[in-house]
């Protein structure tokens, strides 16, 4: 799958901003109560000065989806919460704390990249955001959600 132009404009203008914080939004399923099973749906990237730029999953869950309508996560707890009754939730959870972003808040995004297919279209399945500090982090799909980790190039 392809980040489609707006996507790409969209991570493009997080360039040269400073991280202001960093908010999961994760999926919480507990049908079966012995089980539950969680994934990271959305990841909100808020620069200082800008709206929140939302990662995303697609539909059929094959990649990132990329906009800037934080309401869609509201909208989308209030379904889930008409729906399924509380059995599936999407909590929120402030990361700027957390091990893998807190060397991240305050810094300068020096670059957002993502691979360049043959086809001149560029790919939704990883982002890279490079700090000023040379500092790296990838956020990718895999299996159901988000994963964001810190990145080495080796």
């Amino acid at each position: 799958m392809t980040l489609l132009f707006n996507e790409l404009k969209t991570l493009l203008s997080l360039e040269g901003k400073t991280l202001e914080s960093i908010t999961y939004h994760i999926w919480h399923n507990r049908t079966n109560a012995a089980a539950p099973f969680t994934f990271i749906d959305k990841i909100e990237i808020l620069a200082r000065g800008e709206k929140a730029v939302i990662l995303g999953v697609t539909e059929d869950a094959v990649g990132i989806t990329v906009n800037n309508q934080s309401d869609d996560v509201e909208k989308m707890k209030l379904d889930l919460l008409l729906q399924f009754k509380g059995v599936i939730t999407l909590y929120t959870k402030v990361m700027n704390a957390g091990n893998l972003w807190k060397q991240a808040i305050g810094q300068q995004i020096k670059s957002v990249k993502t691979e360049k297919m043959s086809n001149g279209l560029y790919s939704n399945e990883a982002i890279l955001f490079e700090f000023e500090d040379g500092y790296c982090i990838e956020i990718h799909y895999q299996d159901d959600g988000l994963v964001a980790e810190f990145y080495e190039d080796v």
